[in-house]
């Protein structure tokens, strides 16, 4: 009987079909968040160096 993929199996047919329908796309993506956390990171930085 089959049942649903989980663990590892799951996280290898994610990664599959990343690189097969968008694996350019997926890395500008998670480059762009990358981006946008190091953003926040300052301004949160920034902030607390006001307050002090």
């Amino acid at each position: 009987m089959l049942g649903m993929p989980s663990g590892w199996e799951l996280i290898i047919i994610i990664a599959v079909v990343i690189i097969l329908f968008g694996g350019n796309k997926a890395i500008d993506r998670v480059r762009d968040l990358g981006k946008d956390v190091y953003k926040v990171k300052k301004e949160i930085d920034d902030l607390k160096d006001i307050n002090k």
